[in-house]
């Protein structure tokens, strides 16, 4: 049965953060010391905090973990710009569709015009060689068919 590694303290004093990094007490006061590595008071001595190491990559595989967590961040932005793409898709299909639609509705207004262009020119060829009784009984038709239209 395997068992669990021991989970890590939360702070460490100074030596026990050196030894558990691998490196020296003098480079770990050395870096307190500067600055580039808070530490926080106990007892009148000082402790680095597990996340503190971790933050300045002094921890064992904490370089590993770090791209892990950036592999991690990039797989969620790719995921995030995999939706928008999608969206961005659909709504680019629905807008090609709408325009398919319009053309559609456009080439139905234009037979339609045309066609009754096309007869209101032969209804006026046919009044130019219609007599005036004819004439009457055209405009009687052509009275009728607009008040059916």
């Amino acid at each position: 049965m395997k068992t669990l590694p021991p989970e890590p303290k939360r702070v460490y004093s100074l030596r026990e953060a050196a030894e558990f990094c691998g490196v020296s007490l003098k480079m770990m006061r050395a870096r307190a010391d500067r600055g580039t590595m808070q530490t926080v008071m106990r007892d009148g001595e000082r402790h680095v905090p597990h996340a503190e190491l971790e933050r300045v990559g002094l921890l064992p595989n904490a370089e590993v973990r770090e791209l892990r967590r950036q592999v991690e961040l990039m797989h969620n932005e790719l995921a995030t710009h995999r939706q928008l793409v999608e969206s961005v898709e659909r709504d680019r299909e629905a807008a090609e569709e709408a325009r398919r639609h319009v053309e559609q509705e456009l080439h139905e207004q234009r037979a339609v015009a045309t066609t009754a262009s096309a007869q209101l020119r032969a209804l006026e060829e046919q009044i130019a060689r219609a007599s005036w009784r004819e004439r009457r009984e055209l405009r009687k038709q052509l009275k009728t068919k607009l008040q059916e239209a």
